[in-house]
């Protein structure tokens, strides 16, 4: 049997007592798509040789993409930024791939460079805020194609509270006084809007403060009045249960 590099074959029985045998062939990637012709020749005692040509037509491979990140992971202080590069894994496809992620948490957006792009690379930078919740979280980085399949690979970001500050905790343990709007000032800043984790009964609005002191505002749909009354970390408030909201400090600021 003649075969062209790349391409094997074997007859199963290699010799018969029979009319028929049976050819397999295997083409590896290094084969170029095209037509190709294979040789096979028969040969008996007491008979002339006989050759035979089979055409072959190998095709490319089906159109496919996949995606890698490096690094996979990334852990961040609350208001810094973290980025991973996406490598693109092209296969017999060479149009636009489109990069996107899935929801990340409050306060983080996500900035991705180079999107829709016919090269393979590309990369995706997560900022976080200063109110951003500290926590660890699976975000989906995907990579989509006209005609091919989506693929994806899970970035983990973790948050850790900034240096120098305190992470606090606004609970409204009830439905009757959840606030429709809620912001907090680090010492004489801006105002900033917060949106609120919910746990079970608990509406939690996790925000961040630097400054020596601080403030909250909300409103509320009921009669009651708008608070906005001053944070410092001997604030005493109402805990769940006994009255409208209460106030956590989850790390402090270290001093030398």
């Amino acid at each position: 049997m003649s075969l062209t590099a790349g391409i094997s074959g074997v007859i199963t029985p290699p010799s018969i007592t029979t009319e028929s045998a049976t050819l397999s062939v295997r083409v590896t990637g290094v084969v170029s798509a095209g037509a190709y012709a294979l040789s096979l020749k028969g040969a008996a005692v007491g008979l002339t040789d006989r050759t035979v040509t089979l055409p072959l037509t190998v095709s490319p491979p089906p159109a496919r993409i996949g995606l890698e990140l490096s690094p996979t992971s990334g852990s961040i202080a609350q208001g810094a930024s973290s980025r991973t590069v996406v490598t693109i894994a092209r296969t017999s496809y060479a149009g636009p791939v489109t990069i996107t992620t899935s929801v990340p948490p409050a306060g983080v957006t996500a900035a991705i460079a180079n999107n829709g792009t016919t090269g393979t690379i590309s990369s995706v930078t997560f900022s976080s805020s200063a109110n951003t919740p500290v926590g660890t979280y699976p975000i989906a980085i995907s990579a989509t194609g006209s005609g091919v399949s989506a693929a994806s690979a899970i970035y983990t970001l973790s948050i850790a509270a900034a240096s120098g500050g305190v992470v606090a905790d606004w609970d409204f343990c009830g439905n009757d006084e959840i606030p429709v709007y809620f912001a907090y000032q680090d010492g004489d800043a801006t105002w900033q809007s917060v949106q609120p984790t919910i746990t079970g009964t608990v509406t939690r609005y996790r925000f961040s403060l630097s400054q020596a002191r601080g403030g909250v505002a909300y409103v509320t749909q009921s009669s009651t009045p708008a608070r906005v009354g001053p944070l410092r970390e001997s604030i005493d408030a109402p805990s769940c249960g006994e009255g409208l909201g209460s106030f956590h400090a989850l790390s402090k600021r270290k001093t030398a």
